[in-house]
């Protein structure tokens, strides 16, 4: 009697553990989280962090989307510049509502990085951002109105956005009051 003969399963199960195996080492691949791709980048290893953020940017995640696009920026630990799938991911997150993004294609907007240079386009990415309360946005959006880049000029508008993002901690917006107005200035 051969063994398939005595054993008639044991070819199936075979194939079952394999697929147990298969499966389960894709789901620990899957379940790595976005905080395991920041630990990654942090230790110095972005070909991890990239590899990590990739399915979940795939999958929706606007801020592993974030991450991903900024890996692709200025040649990032080496990694090659790409400012076409750098505007990809930053667009995904936006589309979810991801105010760091909207910073960033601001950002590409005014430098004219992928995108023509645009101050309107940069201006309008920057409100967004403000919109949500984001710092950055803010003091973006308050350059733009104390430059006229993009906007009327409007110092006091300029004055009060940098007031919202210093009241959030941001330097720079702090710094802009200070020299601007004197107000924030350390003593």
């Amino acid at each position: 009697m051969t063994v398939a003969e005595r054993f008639p399963f044991a070819g199936i199960r075979s194939l079952l553990l394999s697929s147990l195996l298969t499966l389960s080492t894709a789901v620990a691949v899957h379940a790595q989280s976005f905080e395991d791709g920041l630990a990654a980048a942090q230790q110095g290893d972005p070909a991890t962090a990239v590899a990590i953020w990739t399915p979940l940017a795939k999958s929706g995640q606007p801020e592993a989307q974030f991450w991903l696009a900024e890996s692709f920026w200025g040649g990032w630990w080496g990694g090659t510049e790409n400012l076409e799938r750098r505007a990809h991911w930053h667009m995904r997150a936006a589309e979810q509502g991801y105010a760091p993004s909207f910073v960033k294609l601001g950002h590409m907007y005014a430098d004219g990085h992928h995108f023509a240079k645009d101050d309107k386009a940069a201006a309008r990415w920057y409100a967004r951002a403000a919109e949500a309360g984001n710092a950055d946005g803010q003091y973006a959006l308050g350059n733009s109105c104390f430059n006229g880049n993009g906007v009327t000029l409007d110092r006091e508008k300029a004055y009060g956005l940098w007031r919202k993002a210093a009241a959030q901690g941001h330097e720079g917006a702090r710094r802009a009051l200070c020299e601007e107005t004197t107000e924030l200035c350390p003593e």
